[in-house]
């Protein structure tokens, strides 16, 4: 990167701060936090391996070696298709990096299938038969608009639209159009009802905290703080060309994960519920625009989303709350849509 030679006989422990440091620049946050995840703990065991010497039969072992741990570090099996896809990708690019460094002629990981263990469909399958049932989202629609406030419009939000959770907490009023209009009903009468649509252009995210205090001397930084969040000169981590919009400290606005302005039908119920919660939040600070936010202005965190969901589920007398998560929602709103009588052509659209 910086046009220095690199030795031919480096290792893969002494290359991937290399690559690290090269990918920083380009990659996105969430792309960064996966390669180091995957080289600071699935690629250690391979630190000594030279890099010219590697071969596709090697990162082959890398992915079906792989254990997992819990928090105390205790190894409670194999990793899952995910990580290995992960590791994969990882290998894939640091050996892509070193195909145009010089260092190995091809890259040995080219020709690895990508993972696709035989789980998917069972997970998939699983997801469904604990997707909410009609009753049960039902319930929770009665229990939020019994709650009411910023808590109630962002439940009724998520149950409607089964957007992803970054998506709903990131969601801001500029990308919000509601409006009435007239529609014919079963009866061949005409009415007016309230419409509106959103456009998903951003989610809410944490970016990754730097030391800005300088180099640490045998790894003890200058602030004498190990983690850069306590760091008091902290930096975020962005790569060149980032397109985000700062909300407060590391939380960040950034673009979703599928494609920046799909449009998002929001259908009457929905759009009545919003338009009062937008009424009733009206005088708030609110400096980052969003659609939820607490009192303050400041934006509701994953960690609080998670715990409102458990609320929720609670009030609304779901079995086997933590069996659940909100991100289910995102395969009950079809069904829940569906019995609303919502045309399926509008609710392919929605989800």
């Amino acid at each position: 990167d910086n046009g220095a030679p690199i030795d031919r006989s480096i290792t893969l422990g002494k290359y991937m701060p290399v690559f690290l440091a090269a990918k920083e620049k380009t990659k996105t946050p969430k792309t960064m936090e996966m390669y180091r995840t995957v080289c600071s703990i699935h690629l250690k065991p391979y630190a000594m391996l030279r890099v010219a010497d590697i071969r596709a039969s090697d990162v082959t072992r890398m992915m079906s070696d792989a254990r997992k741990h819990d928090r105390s570090g205790r190894e409670t099996g194999q990793v899952g298709s995910s990580m290995r896809r992960h590791i994969r990708s990882t290998m894939h690019s640091i050996l892509d990096m070193a195909v145009h460094d010089g260092l190995i002629p091809h890259n040995p990981a080219e020709r690895i299938e990508i993972p696709e263990s035989r789980d998917v469909a069972i997970r998939e399958a699983a997801h469904e038969r604990k997707a909410f049932t009609v009753e049960e989202m039902r319930a929770m629609l009665v229990a939020a608009s019994n709650v009411g406030g910023v808590f109630g419009a962002r439940m009724w939000f998520r149950l409607l639209t089964g957007m992803r959770q970054g998506e709903i907490l990131g969601a801001t009023l500029d990308d919000l159009k509601i409006g009435r209009r007239r529609v014919e009903t079963d009866t061949g009468e005409t009415v007016s009802v309230l419409v509106g649509e959103y456009a998903v252009n951003w989610k809410l995210e944490q970016l990754h905290s730097i030391h800005g205090c300088g180099e640490p001397d045998h790894g003890v930084y200058p602030c004498g703080h190990r983690s850069a969040y306590r760091c008091p000169e902290r930096a975020t981590r962005t790569p060149v060309g980032f397109d985000g919009r700062k909300i407060i400290d590391n939380w960040y606005l950034t673009r979703p994960k599928s494609n920046t302005g799909r449009i998002v039908p929001i259908v009457p119920a929905l759009a009545e519920k919003l338009r009062a919660h937008i009424k009733e939040s009206k005088r708030q600070p609110n400096d980052g625009g969003l659609l939820f936010h607490h009192t303050d202005g400041t934006p509701i965190l994953a960690r609080e989303d998670n715990d409102d969901f458990r609320r929720l589920m609670a009030l609304a007398g779901i079995s086997n709350i933590a069996g659940h998560s909100g991100h289910e929602t995102r395969h009950s709103v079809v069904s829940l849509l569906a019995s609303m009588g919502v045309d399926m052509q509008l609710i392919q659209q929605i989800v």
